[in-house]
């Protein structure tokens, strides 16, 4: 039985190889050759031929609650198929961020990348786990980059690395060619992955069909903290809205901003422009315009929406759009069938951006924020 994984695809996740139904832990494992073990995050096959990196990296994200402890969060960026996974390093006052064996591997995966000895990496199968039982396969991932950062486990900030993933562009992946490779017999792999390999450009996943996001990617689940973290930014007046969407933007990092102007508009938002500039020695302006709207979580962002937006842009502008809202399906396709120059930030985004600035704590807005935005507008 030919046993592939498609992207989007949702796979059964008894979380043991033994039951006939099972299309995980069954599928991958090789008995009495090589096996991942039923745990949480990082998970390898090694050689049966022992070697000092793993055949095949097996990485997990899971949106379903769980009995393990899940300090950080993962984001899978779909538009632009990269995915940012977080390493299994927990706070701990006896081990350091190095010293977790999934951080281990994600280490030594990364110096083999920066030797260029590209032939000895293992393919990373991606999986997210929406719930209890389920698993879906994300893609096939290289290693784009890891960075060692701080993350906050139990009230403690604690090192931890940060992979940045690529997801290549290939719909799925035929488990033979990991299971030959496992067992040191001669197998071929993948056109994108021997190129990879080869040391030429691999194509990333950038197909904009799956770009599109339904309005439940896009928002927070309903009486989540992330939603009532959002409801809290809902009920921002129209003044401390502006100033706090201006924030966001001042705290991109590793480029200048500024924000030039901003005026209100009559349907639950206001206009803004201005610019970055992109750091020595390229010293180069970017002109930016953009919309942002306070909506409730059941009023969408619609085509009208943004390409008014898309009128106002001189050649060379970007539009920026946010909305503590979503935008619908209509119009989303009419960005990408137009080629609008613009970024469509959602709530989901927002709450990204606060978790990215260490802004959420506990499963709350960080407060001092807030009243520094209101004593700057008293």
């Amino acid at each position: 039985m030919k046993r592939i994984f498609e992207i989007g695809k949702e796979y059964v996740d008894k979380g043991n190889p033994n039951f006939e139904e099972d299309q995980f832990m069954r599928w991958i494992n090789i008995p009495g050759v090589s096996g991942m073990m039923n745990s949480p995050g990082i998970r390898w096959l090694r050689y049966k031929d022992k070697k000092e990196l793993p055949a095949a990296l097996i990485l997990i994200t899971k949106t379903a609650s769980s009995s393990y402890h899940n300090p950080w969060e993962d984001v899978i960026d779909r538009n632009n198929g990269v995915i940012y996974y977080w390493g299994d390093a927990k706070a701990d006052q006896k081990r350091k961020c190095e010293d977790f064996m999934g951080n281990k591997i994600l280490k030594k995966v990364h110096d083999k990348i920066l030797e260029g000895n590209l032939k000895e990496i293992p393919p990373i199968l991606f999986f997210s786990k929406p719930e209890r039982g389920k698993i879906i396969f994300e893609g096939l991932c290289v290693m784009e980059n890891l960075e060692r950062t701080w993350f906050e486990d139990k009230g403690k900030p604690v090192r931890n690395y940060r992979a940045v993933l690529q997801i290549l562009d290939i719909d799925s992946v035929d488990l033979d060619w990991i299971h030959k490779k496992v067992k040191g017999e001669k197998y071929t792999p993948p056109k994108i992955w021997n190129d990879y390999t080869s040391g030429k450009k691999p194509a990333y996943l950038k197909v904009w069909r799956k770009n599109i996001k339904s309005k439940e990617e896009q928002l927070p689940a309903k009486n989540s903290s992330e939603y009532k973290i959002l409801e809290e930014i809902h009920r921002l007046k129209p003044k401390e809205f502006e100033r706090f969407t201006v924030y966001l933007i001042e705290s991109i990092k590793g480029i200048k901003h500024s924000i030039m102007n901003t005026r209100f508009v009559k349907d639950k938002g206001f206009d803004f422009f201005g610019h970055f500039t992109l750091p020595y020695p390229l010293n180069y302006t970017i002109f930016f315009k953009g919309e942002a709207k306070k909506f409730g979580p059941n009023n969408a962002v619609g085509p009208k929406d943004l390409s008014r937006l898309a009128a106002k842009l001189n050649r060379g502008e970007y539009g920026l759009f946010i909305t503590t809202s979503y935008f619908s399906i209509q119009a989303q396709e009419e960005l990408f069938e137009d080629s609008y120059p613009i970024k469509l930030i959602s709530g989901m985004d927002i709450i990204n951006f606060l978790r990215e600035l260490r802004l959420i704590s506990h499963g709350r807005l960080n407060k001092s924020m807030l009243d520094k935005i209101r004593e700057e507008l008293s």
